[in-house]
């Protein structure tokens, strides 16, 4: 009764506080007042108790919320609760999105999403990928070990027919495939290096339904480490801009007779002088831009000369950047036989194994008897630290870095590569000082300075935990 009490006490204070002239007071009712809300709580207590043990539904008494605290994502749309039957097995969880109901008045069972679309596009830092569906739904993503491929499951089937593969214009994608079967849609992206990538839902706004996003990036940019700068002569560059030194072969002199007649010293001529005439004529073909030309002319050197290292360089850069790499690389192998000691042909095989994937073939390039030492030519040194690394020796890859960059402490990009290497290597504390002498160097371009800022603030969260 004390709820009563308490009930009369707040009608005497606003009875006291503003009293209404044209309404009497009735202090004699008071114990009629608290007899009659005695009654009602009585009969309603009866009747809840009447309902919750009878056929016929009744009131639903509030749940306690739970002791412990419980993380629950709002609805988009808030529904009032249906008559509860006390037999019936607890209600699945509603989607927010409108649903019809059924002929008992409850709401009809979700339906399965449907795949609305696709789409990929690159930018500067990597590739996103989007999903969109009309509903909530689950999925999966496996990526294999080598980093180069990601496989995205939707247990969903699609709303319009789909395309087998995915438009992707940049060069980090390589392919993609779509395969929907059974209510369930795979995506297949292959990468040309590995990446590493971050995925979450966004709900649906004005424009778009509920989508899933992908934001690829590239693992490491090992790539870049590899493209190390070339601070040695090109032959290439060289050609282009007439500066490569080509011999001087004396073509047959005429001599003159004591009549005055000239004629001609019929001295045949050898074929390494004629390679030097074919050599000449590919160069100026280089400089002006006749590359067709130049490489026919090149390729008639080599035929008639093997041993002219200027004409086989030459070739193989024109092949390279004429996009025919097969050719190229065996022009490098049998320079390689033919020259064991020419580093350029070295450099050159390696990076045509690393676009091949044959990390190890590359290395067995590079290292060898005649490899320079790393005062001579620290190129050649942080290039194969960068083949050590992309193909997993993080420590003696750790260990060519720190090498290279004692002799030449000036080069960002050499000390990014060794930090990346100290901290795959298991030596995040060493990778941290290593990253700020890269930034201090002040030489890496603005997509490789936001990389190094962030190893830095991640190593420093690691290092402090």
């Amino acid at each position: 009764m004390s709820l009563i009490n308490q009930m009369l006490r707040d009608l005497d204070k606003r009875r006291e506080g503003a009293a209404r002239p044209d309404i009497p007071e009735f202090p004699a009712l008071r114990p009629v007042v608290a007899w009659a809300l005695g009654l009602f709580v009585l009969v309603a207590a009866g009747g809840s108790y009447l309902a919750l043990h009878s056929g016929t539904p009744g009131p639903v008494p509030p749940v306690p919320a739970p002791s412990v605290p419980v993380s629950v994502e709002a609805p988009a749309e808030v529904r009032p609760p249906a008559p509860l039957d006390a037999s019936a097995e607890p209600a699945p969880q509603v989607s927010p999105s409108p649903q019809p109901a059924s002929a008992e008045g409850l709401p009809a069972p979700a339906a399965e999403p449907v795949l609305l679309g696709l789409r990929l596009v690159e930018n500067d830092r990597g590739v996103r990928f989007v999903a969109e569906l009309d509903a909530p739904f689950s999925y999966r993503v496996d990526a294999p070990a080598d980093g180069r491929k990601l496989i995205i499951e939707l247990p969903v089937g699609a709303g319009r027919e789909l395309a087998s593969g995915l438009e992707h214009g940049g060069e980090l994608v390589t392919s993609s495939s779509v395969a929907t079967a059974d209510s369930a849609t795979r995506v297949a992206l292959s990468f040309g290096l590995p990446v590493s990538y971050r995925d979450f839902t966004l709900r649906p706004d004005g424009s778009f339904g509920h989508r899933l996003v992908l934001e690829i990036e590239t693992e490491t940019p090992v790539a870049s480490l590899m493209a190390v700068p070339v601070m040695e002569p090109d032959v290439w560059e060289q050609a282009r801009a007439g500066e490569v030194a080509t011999p001087v072969v004396k073509k047959p002199a005429a001599a003159e007779t004591a009549a005055g007649h000239l004629t001609m010293n019929r001295r045949p001529v050898s074929p390494a002088e004629e390679a030097g005439f074919a050599f000449a004529d590919g160069v100026e073909g280089v400089k002006t831009g006749q590359l067709q030309q130049a490489e026919a002319k090149l390729s008639r050197a080599l035929a008639l000369n093997p041993v002219h290292l200027k004409a086989r360089e030459l070739l193989a850069r024109l092949l390279v950047n004429r996009g025919r790499t097969g050719e190229a690389l065996e022009l490098y192998a049998e320079g390689v036989d033919i020259f064991p000691k020419h580093i350029p042909f070295r450099k050159g095989y390696a990076r045509l194994l690393v676009d091949r994937g044959d990390y190890g073939g590359a290395i067995r390039v590079l290292k060898n008897e005649h490899a320079p030492e790393v005062s001579a030519d620290p190129e050649y040194h942080a290039l194969l630290a960068g083949v050590l690394q992309h193909h997993g020796a993080y420590s003696e890859a750790a260990a060519t870095y720190g090498e290279v960059v004692r002799h030449y402490p000036h080069m960002g990009l050499w000390w990014m590569g060794l930090a990346i290497a100290q901290e795959n290597a298991g030596r995040p504390s060493e990778a941290a000082p290593a990253f700020e002498k890269a930034l201090a160097c002040r030489d890496l371009s603005r997509e490789l300075e936001y990389y190094v800022q962030r190893q830095l603030e991640r190593l420093a969260q690691i290092i402090h935990e």
